[in-house]
């Protein structure tokens, strides 16, 4: 559920005209908006359902939508349909821990054990070793609960009811991944206990503080935390699966429908790209917190390489044209994407609504390369 992890989408061509929201094609050089056009058109072309981008930068704001909503109905696309953000969730996680620490309600040299004691123990696991910023940086060393089969479960019983504390047991029936504080690994695991670690220290649903502090304050009109209904409701795209093994025509399943309780903190909210772009700029532009806690948002942790890696919720990676801070989302049906430099004055965001268990695909390729291209063109 991370950007830079491998993502698997749907290959099969899709005869749907793509229906830009934006003003006609420029005369002159290929502009970051150029890129996205084209983008949807051979995003539809790849077997996406629906594509959708903004393109944030000097010449103003672009927003763009190919393809169609729902794939019964045929009903077109539109810019501003709401999205299942998948890990786009945990940057608001990050926040609200970040906003506390900067109020002294905790440090994040706090211990997770220091907040939830006893929870984190087992097979080598424990919470008394493991830091706040650990969990946010992805440098916990603990192991995922989330795994194919409950993935795959989600859609297909929508209300099993799954408690923070019941996914986080689930993990701790692994062993770590590594030592706390060592190389970071992607944990969801993380994000669960980061919104717990909210209602400990304030005595409300992580939900609501989002709610509270970024939701309502930054007015994010198409942004909600489900925390039980699987429902989706009003403009939205349908999001669609494809399996993992298939014969001739890859089938689309429907999936709109999905158990949010099994994704809680670590992916369950709900949004458009629009007001997903509106709040990594409030993020990165210095508008949601403190400078100490700011830090901790472009404090840059090394991944795989020096060129990419994690931070306090988001995610960075350098390209040619600088160092890109980014989050990425991946949940049943949805991809969800939002790209930054300087701040977050140039922006390149994008949404699809297919997910498959399969990849890398030549859809995965050209959308990953076309935002790639356009954020360095903006």
């Amino acid at each position: 559920m991370d950007f830079m992890r491998a993502r698997s989408v749907a290959g099969a061509a899709a005869a749907v005209v793509v229906a830009l929201t934006a003003s006609a094609v420029p005369a002159h050089a290929e502009t970051a908006a150029d890129i996205m056009r084209a983008e949807l058109e051979q995003g539809v072309t790849d077997g996406y359902p629906a594509v959708l981008a903004e393109v944030r930068d000097a010449s103003g704001v672009t927003d763009l939508a190919g393809g169609v909503a729902d794939r019964a109905t045929k009903v077109p696309a539109t810019a501003d349909a709401q999205v299942r953000t998948g890990s786009n969730t945990k940057p608001f996680i990050a926040t609200v821990i970040l906003q506390l620490a900067g109020e002294g309600k905790l440090s994040l040299d706090d211990t997770v054990d220091h907040w939830l004691p006893g929870l984190v123990t087992g097979n080598g696991n424990d919470g008394t070793k493991i830091s706040i910023r650990q969990l946010l940086n992805h440098t916990s060393g603990l192991p995922d609960y989330l795994d194919k089969a409950m993935f795959d479960d989600a859609p297909v019983h929508p209300n099993t009811q799954w408690t923070p504390e019941q996914l986080v047991k689930r993990a701790m029936t692994k062993k770590p991944t590594g030592a706390p504080g060592s190389g970071p690994t992607y944990c969801n695991t993380n994000y669960i206990l980061a919104g717990m670690i909210i209602k400990a220290v304030t005595g409300k649903e992580p939900g609501d503080e989002v709610q509270t502090r970024i939701i309502g304050p930054l007015d994010l009109k198409g942004t909600t935390y489900p925390t039980s209904d699987p429902q989706m409701h009003g403009n939205f795209l349908h999001g669609y699966s494809i399996p993992s093994i298939w014969i001739g025509t890859p089938p689309y399943n429907d999936v709109t429908t999905l158990n949010v309780q099994s994704y809680g903190a670590a992916g369950g909210m709900v949004s458009t790209l629009q007001d997903l772009a509106k709040f990594q700029r409030a993020l990165l532009g210095g508008k949601l917190l403190q400078p100490a806690q700011q830090r901790e948002v472009t404090t840059p942790v090394p991944a795989s390489g020096a060129t990419n890696g994690f931070s306090a919720g988001l995610e960075w990676f350098d390209l040619p044209c600088g160092r890109i801070w980014a989050k990425g989302g991946d949940i049943n049906g949805f991809i969800t994407g939002v790209l930054n430099r300087e701040n977050g004055e140039k922006q390149v965001s994008y949404a699809v609504n297919v997910y498959s268990g399969y990849g890398p695909t030549n859809a995965q390729k050209h959308l990953y390369d076309a935002t790639q291209k356009a954020i360095c063109a903006a």
